[in-house]
């Protein structure tokens, strides 16, 4: 299975896994062409992959927290500017 990113393939890291067990399973080999040619069934890249896919799942986090804020800023700002006039 050919995937350009590790995050169009899966949204965390749980996921990912999931993913590669079941292709594994089917014994269907990993391209990632964002990183390199992944042969999931290999212990050393299935930690590589395991990584990577925890890295992912903070990213996603820290994405979604950075928006959150900004919303909250953003609605504070509003009420701001209605007060004052």
């Amino acid at each position: 299975m050919h995937v350009t990113k590790l995050d169009r393939l899966a949204r965390n890291r749980l996921d990912a896994l999931s993913i590669a067990d079941q292709l594994e399973s089917k014994g269907v080999g990993l391209i990632l062409h964002d990183i390199a040619s992944i042969d999931i069934n290999s212990p050393v890249w299935r930690m590589i992959y395991t990584t990577i896919s925890a890295v992912v799942t903070m990213e996603r986090q820290r994405i979604s927290e950075r928006c959150a804020e900004g919303r909250a800023k953003a609605k504070a700002e509003s009420r701001k500017q209605k007060a004052n006039h």
